[in-house]
């Protein structure tokens, strides 16, 4: 069975960007992007891509944000989700007000302020990686997905019966990303963890070892 694996691919990944290593749909998308941050993005998403393609019947998600970019990888069966976020500073209440479960909502906002944006964003990445890995609409996964902290641990409810493992890690103090497997089979169980790697090679403070990023979340549950 292939091993779960993570990639995150720096700015720097764009001077490795060829647009011949394209599809032809994807062409033609390029093409259209005028934004610089846009192009940015689509550069080291679509450099990191054509560095470790993923296998003819593998699973894999992709995601990418303020010029880096985030793949996972798996075994033919799964599904997965990932999401990369850059954190910023934004009117956090208010989102999650609108867009949070009113648990979520109410352990967010008895934080600290200073505290408020990296919850925000792990559990943001955390419903984004929701959306890819069930295929569902951004607003339904805001609303059917939800996670909080119970005691000193992690719960989640998610819309599926199928066994899942969740991941939220911080590869920089100003990133949040997240990844969601799930086993399509209901006697399968999820033992990996996945893979770390950066690229290009020497990107990382380790150069070449296998990053360190903090985890912030791990959770799994089996078939129901």
């Amino acid at each position: 069975m292939q091993q779960l694996e993570l990639w995150l691919a720096t700015p720097e990944a764009g001077n490795f960007f060829d647009p011949a290593t394209l599809s032809a749909a994807d062409l033609q998308r390029w093409q259209t992007i005028r934004s610089p941050q846009r192009r940015a993005d689509w550069m080291s998403s679509r450099a990191l891509l054509a560095h470790r393609p993923p296998a003819a019947a593998g699973a894999w998600s992709l995601s990418h944000s303020a010029g880096h970019a985030a793949l996972a990888l798996g075994p033919a069966g799964f599904s997965l989700g990932v999401d990369l976020e850059r954190c910023r500073p934004r009117r956090f209440l208010d989102l999650a007000a609108n867009w949070f479960s009113p648990r979520e909502f109410e352990q967010l906002s008895e934080l600290p302020l200073e505290e408020q944006e990296a919850r925000f964003y792990l559990l943001w990445t955390l419903k984004e990686a929701c959306t890819k890995a069930l295929g569902l609409a951004l607003l339904q996964a805001l609303r059917d997905c939800e996670w909080w902290l119970e005691g000193a641990g992690w719960q989640a409810r998610l819309p599926i019966r199928s066994a899942w493992r969740a991941w939220a890690y911080a590869p920089r103090p100003d990133l949040r990303l997240a990844l969601l497997a799930i086993g399509k089979d209901r006697d399968r169980h999820l033992t990996d963890t996945p893979a770390l790697h950066g690229w290009p090679t020497g990107s990382e403070p380790a150069r070449g070892d296998p990053p360190a990023w903090p985890c912030l979340l791990e959770l799994a549950r089996p078939a129901r």
